[in-house]
């Protein structure tokens, strides 16, 4: 990743960074969450004036994505207990933890470079809230909180949320 496209100075649009894929035809902006809009601030300010790249090796030169696999993904992995996965995977984990948190599902799958939300629904489905209980669920509470007794299977005729109904 380079530094160009990547706005850090509160005078700019700090949220979005262009990504470009393999092929140049192809490419979309990613929205930078505040989190690691402060991470890259901080990395910004340690990193030698007129770095190109974001993440560089002790000569300047951008990293070695193998190095890094053998000398730190995998050693932390085994450290944590956790089985190895390449690090591609952690866009799995960045998709079911946003839908698992009500996050909007386009949203997810732009950040993703789905142009639609079938992969999303296919592979992620079951994170998605709300799906993992009865559909409808809200709703109800809805009703509930506007004084739907499940008794009498009606609003009561002179509550205040029938009068709001008839206007």
């Amino acid at each position: 990743m380079e530094w160009a496209p990547v706005h850090t100075h509160p005078s700019q649009s700090p949220r979005r960074i262009p990504y470009v894929r393999r092929t140049a035809s192809r490419h979309r902006d990613i929205d930078i969450l505040p989190p690691l809009l402060e991470v890259l601030k901080r990395h910004r300010d340690v990193s030698p004036p007129g770095a190109f790249h974001v993440f560089i090796g002790p000569k300047g030169a951008p990293l070695d994505v193998n190095n890094l696999r053998n000398r730190i993904w995998y050693p932390t992995l085994d450290r944590c207990g956790l089985r190895r996965r390449t690090m591609y995977q952690t866009r799995h984990t960045f998709a079911s933890l946003m839908l698992s948190t009500g996050e909007d599902p386009l949203w997810v799958a732009r950040m993703l470079g789905h142009t639609t939300t079938e992969m999303l629904y296919r592979h992620y489905g079951k994170y998605i809230r709300n799906r993992m209980r009865k559909d409808g669920g809200r709703f109800i509470q809805g009703l509930q909180e506007a004084g739907w007794d499940a008794e009498l299977q009606a609003l009561p005729p002179n509550s205040e949320s029938m009068a709001r109904l008839r206007q």
